[in-house]
């Protein structure tokens, strides 16, 4: 089993408010000043294209995402987590549901960023196969 959690080193000022989203994403509101940041820490199971319930745990978590997107008053976003889906797999539900997500709102991959040097995030122990499945998505402004 897995779990995600979302830490806040209490010496910064700020507010910060768990925001209660099923049982899939970890969320809070984080304010500093007043700036409003939604954090999301999620984990998916693996992406396998004979597994119809993890495509449908993967499109639930996003959905609990983006409901609290809709509720929240917020500047900014943050979703940070194990989302076991390279980008690279083109035939893959999950990347697809993932990709629909951060278009639909407007988000943005850390890894297509300029300054960004990754070269993977996971090597199978079995295979020494490495890929990219952890990511960061942030707000585009």
């Amino acid at each position: 089993m897995a779990g995600c959690a979302i830490l806040v080193n209490n010496s910064i000022k700020c507010k910060f408010d768990p925001i209660q989203l099923n049982k899939r994403p970890c969320a809070g509101l984080l304010t500093i000043s007043s700036i409003a940041i939604l954090l999301c820490s999620i984990y998916i199971p693996c992406d396998t294209a004979d597994n119809v319930n993890n495509h449908d745990t993967c499109r639930e978590g996003l959905s609990n995402i983006q409901a609290s997107c809709n509720v929240k008053n917020i500047d900014f976003m943050i979703i940070g987590g194990d989302f076991n889906t390279d980008l690279a797999r083109t035939d893959s539900q999950n990347t697809h549901f993932l990709n629909s997500f951060v278009t639909e709102e407007d988000l943005s991959y850390c890894i297509s960023l300029d300054i960004s040097n990754v070269q993977y995030t996971y090597e199978s122990d079995v295979t020494g196969t490495e890929s990219i499945i952890y990511h960061f998505i942030v707000s585009q402004h």
